[in-house]
């Protein structure tokens, strides 16, 4: 997978187009790069995943969960459903 920094300079060189979170404007703004946001589509749906990672791993998972909040989807079941490690 080439950089983001990379993917910008082809973009600009013409030679690419990309699409990217907002948050790319404000760390890739450059000549010739144009960022316009798209309307009228849905969300984007991220996803966390892991192989067994150890405590490190486990602590930042949980991180994400809380962050994520009931709203959230774990292997299609609700997070509002799972225990805090039941699933994992």
């Amino acid at each position: 997978m080439p950089s983001a920094s990379s993917t910008a300079s082809a973009i600009a060189e013409g030679t690419a187009i990309c699409f990217a979170p907002s948050s790319m404007a404000l760390y890739y703004a450059r000549p010739g790069l144009s960022w316009v946001p798209l309307t009228d589509v849905e969300p984007l749906r991220v996803a966390l995943a892991w192989a067994d990672g150890g405590p490190l791993v486990e602590a930042f998972a949980a991180i994400v969960r809380d962050l994520a909040g009931p709203q959230a989807y774990v292997r299609g079941v609700s997070t509002a459903a799972l225990s805090a490690r039941s699933a994992w």
